[in-house]
């Protein structure tokens, strides 16, 4: 599949560029900034709306005072620049201006769609659902649970009432998981004043509002960059239930 061979290896790349971005402002490595911009411009020319995944570092560079290190970004700005260039002298107008024209005058499904569609496959592909239930049980934190469950409800029936179709119990049961689970993210991100905390929840929604507003449709492989945020949001919430000594 050619999604397979550009998506995957894409978000693989990103993710790795991502990682050395920020360890390298954390450690204050010149060496591994420059790589981590490099594999995030590589990651941008295999797949363009990987370049939003710039503003969440640059967000992280800035809460940490370390705007200097905003520069790395300028790698992956000059990888796009110049290949923007090349295709403009060689096809008179820039490839990623051609895909998104044709992409937005082609593209008639509504945002609403594509953001049960979102929710709907993570609900699907991550099982951390449950594990997180429990925990907030052990915890007591029984509003946070309330609350995800009623935001779950809510798009669930929202879903009814736009698709105007009969109740889907599998459609329901994946949208309902992919629901709690970002209401989890919220809770699992802890400090929204420290800069840990809004890099990952950065990292989900810069995606996620991508994927609903700016691209034709909704896919599976359109949500890659938004899995492993999610994971680490997810294991960060009961990482913290054993630190207070909530499990057995």
């Amino acid at each position: 599949s050619g999604n397979v061979m550009r998506d995957i290896p894409a978000a693989g790349l990103a993710t790795a560029g991502f990682a050395a971005l920020v360890y390298g402002s954390d450690r204050n490595d010149w060496k591994l900034g420059s790589l981590g911009g490099l594999l995030v411009g590589l990651s941008i020319l295999a797949k363009y709306p990987l370049a939003m995944l710039t503003v969440p570092v640059g967000l992280y560079f800035v809460l940490r005072r370390k705007i200097r290190y905003v520069g790395w970004l300028l790698i992956p700005a000059a990888i796009v620049l110049l290949w923007c260039l090349f295709t403009a002298l060689r096809y008179g107008m820039p490839h990623p201006l051609y895909l998104l024209l044709e992409k937005s005058s082609n593209s008639n499904i509504q945002w609403q769609d594509k953001l049960f569609g979102a929710v709907l496959i993570h609900g699907s592909a991550l099982y951390l659902v449950p594990a997180l239930l429990w925990v907030t049980c052990r915890r007591r934190q029984f509003g946070w649970m309330g609350g995800s469950l009623l935001v779950a409800l809510g798009l669930v029936i929202w879903s009814l009432g736009f698709y105007n179709r009969p109740f889907d119990f599998e459609f329901s049961l994946w949208l309902t998981l992919g629901g709690i689970m970002f209401c989890m993210a919220l809770a699992c991100a802890g400090d929204l004043k420290s800069p840990d905390s809004i890099l990952l929840l950065s990292w989900v929604v810069v995606p996620l509002v991508f994927s609903v507003f700016f691209i034709p449709f909704q896919a599976v492989r359109h949500q890659l960059p938004i899995l492993v945020p999610l994971v680490l949001l997810a294991f960060r919430y009961i990482d913290l239930a054993e630190t207070k000594g909530l499990r057995r």
